[in-house]
């Protein structure tokens, strides 16, 4: 899990992190896993950039950022851990073009609005037994279509479609919601009554929000 404490900083008015698409693994091995894997979890491997968009309370004004942040390192295991970071923000100071261009490349990889790219979720159905199916299309052919689902007790990944259509522009998708996965690294960042879905096809990926109504009361 990850918790992002702000509270240190000056001059800041709010703080928003752009999550990279995050990858699937085996909880046995922390290898990427496969289709068939019985217990995976969801997160991220190696080196990787969490963009973040910071805006100022007085833009005219140095801004002093201080972040304690709250993380997991995980393999067969998770293990929390802790990192504080501190930096001050110059306005019109000439930006780091090496650092500039490190969070423009991982920036592209963060999940856009839906239908943007080509891609679209279309509908989402939950029934009463807890079911939810999904339809999503593209404006071109899809290779490999999956969808991430948070809602505010968990964190899942579909990693195929039930089925497609004869061109890959529409596939279908169907799955059972079950209990939170206390290993999953990711935080549970949906509200009561909120479900994020996530299509990510070929390297690109869009999200769309909508809302579930009674469900979460029902668990």
């Amino acid at each position: 899990m990850h918790d992002f404490d702000w509270s240190g900083s000056e001059n800041l008015k709010s703080a928003e992190v752009r999550w990279p698409i995050p990858g699937r693994y085996s909880a046995a091995t922390g290898a990427p896993a496969t289709i068939d894997d019985p217990d995976p979890f969801i997160g991220y491997s190696g080196s990787f950039v969490l963009p973040l968009v910071l805006r100022l309370a007085d833009s005219a004004q140095p801004a002093r950022i201080r972040l304690t942040m709250q993380y997991s390192v995980c393999n067969e295991i998770c293990i929390p851990a802790q990192a504080q970071l501190e930096m001050t923000l110059i306005p019109r100071s000439k930006p780091d073009m090496r650092h500039a261009e490190l969070i423009r490349t991982h920036l592209v990889r963060t999940p856009a609005s839906n239908g943007h790219n080509g891609l679209k979720i279309e509908r989402a159905e939950i029934t009463n037994e807890g079911i939810i199916a999904v339809s999503a299309r593209s404006d071109r052919p899809m290779m490999k279509p999956e969808i991430i689902v948070e809602t505010p007790w968990e964190t899942i990944f579909v990693p195929a479609a039930i089925r497609m259509n004869d061109d890959r522009t529409v596939a279908a998708f169907q799955f059972r919601l079950a209990g939170r996965d206390p290993r999953s690294p990711l935080p549970p960042r949906m509200p009561e009554g909120q479900m994020r879905f996530t299509l990510v096809d070929s390297g690109w990926a869009v999200e769309h929000e909508l809302p579930i109504p009674d469900l979460a009361a029902d668990r």
